[in-house]
């Protein structure tokens, strides 16, 4: 390997490291959902162990010796592993950050590519086939390009993930994949072009930042106490929107009945842990199909990015469901029922202040209905 290219692979993975110490801990904080966090914490140390192992394999590389050997079997078998390990995270972070449900023949697939790359770069060892070390020099064989092909497979399929929510969910998931995609696309491309040069980790570093940018950017329109988008959501859905030519949407308003008497009998911590876990159901139940925001208090809009009514019908059940499940498992000392009120409308006719108004009247009938009901069961107990 030349001066050139040397100097080349130590300052690219340089930027690499300090680019992705920076964003450790920078980022230690700045990512609310747990699972996010940990997947993002996960791709910077996978990120950092591969930009340290790259230049030292430079190190290695031709100089004779047992300890050599190991250090560039294990150093090159880690680094074909990171890139099918880092596609699959990705995808994974995509599909918890845009609330997709990964179906079990999906979740299936990506368990036997991560196995079988284990499995290929163990057999490697006696029977080279990815790469060789003859007279410890490393050289690429025809499996590196499997390797190469189940990276692109983890891209390609971020990028159905992607679309698959945005036909759900419109244009309610801003969240710009490009800017993950591109670099490591362009990364995997010339270091696969161009034998010698190692730009792929320098370039994954680069697509992380964008990862946690772009999410530190979604904290504008974040409410601190839930994790739900907030009331400024709202304006960007309908600046979305009237772009649209099918701008109908359903809006979905609902409360929390008797939230008053949760903070009264248990105590404001209590009230909030209440409408966390308000949140928590409202998002499973209808992240997948659009946007859930706290409205104010313990008011909160839903925007689904549909006109059926059966499907809209069939979310609200669940949702009762889930509020039924949450209440039988007796956990908590208080208990969780909501009223909701929806209308379908088409945001370019209707401003989203009307719009606001006539979900709010939908739900104040259901509210109304409701306590109705519990002061009928409260005469009969008497």
């Amino acid at each position: 390997m030349s001066l050139d290219t040397l100097t080349s692979v130590y300052i690219g993975n340089m930027i690499g490291i300090m680019l992705l110490l920076t964003l450790f801990f920078s980022n230690r904080n700045g990512v609310r959902n747990d699972e996010e966090a940990k997947i993002i914490n996960k791709l910077i140390l996978f990120g950092l162990l591969s930009c340290i192992s790259d230049p030292l394999l430079c190190i290695f590389d031709g100089k004779p010796g047992t300890f050599n050997y190991l250090g560039l079997f294990i150093g090159n078998s880690w680094l074909y592993l990171s890139n099918v390990l880092t596609g699959y995270l990705f995808a994974r972070f995509l599909a918890v950050h845009l609330r997709y449900p990964l179906s079990e023949i999906r979740e299936r697939i990506y368990s036997l590519l991560i196995k079988g790359a284990v499995i290929a770069l163990i057999v490697n060892f006696f029977l080279p086939f990815i790469f060789s070390l003859e007279n410890n020099t490393y050289e690429r064989k025809f499996a590196y390009w499997i390797f190469i092909g189940t990276a692109f497979f983890y891209i390609i399929d971020s990028l159905v993930i992607y679309y698959q929510c945005r036909s759900k969910a419109g244009t309610l998931k801003f969240f710009p994949v490009a800017i993950f995609v591109a670099p490591i696309a362009f990364g995997l491309i010339i270091q696969s072009m161009y034998y010698g040069i190692t730009v792929i980790w320098p370039s994954i570093a680069v697509s992380i930042a964008g990862v946690v940018t772009a999410t530190k950017n979604e904290i504008i329109y974040t409410d601190n106490l839930t994790g739900l988008y907030n009331r400024v959501y709202l304006d960007f859905i309908e600046k979305q929107y009237y772009k649209k030519n099918d701008a109908v949407v359903t809006g979905i308003m609902c409360d929390i009945n008797d939230f008053k008497n949760i903070n009264d009998t248990y105590g404001h911590a209590v009230g909030d842990e209440a409408l966390i876990e308000f949140a928590r159901i409202l998002k499973n139940n209808f992240g997948e199909y659009g946007s859930v925001m706290r409205y104010a208090g313990d008011e909160f809009v839903i925007i689904i990015n549909s006109k059926d009514e059966e499907l809209v019908k069939s979310l609200l059940q669940r949702t009762y469901n889930s509020l039924h499940s949450f209440n039988e498992s007796r956990v908590q000392t208080y208990r969780l029922s909501a009223s909701f009120g929806y209308a379908i409308i088409d945001l370019k006719e209707t401003s989203m202040s009307d719009f606001m108004n006539t979900i709010d009247d939908k739900m104040y009938e259901a509210k109304l209905s409701h306590y109705k009901s519990v002061s009928r069961q409260y005469k009969k107990k008497i």
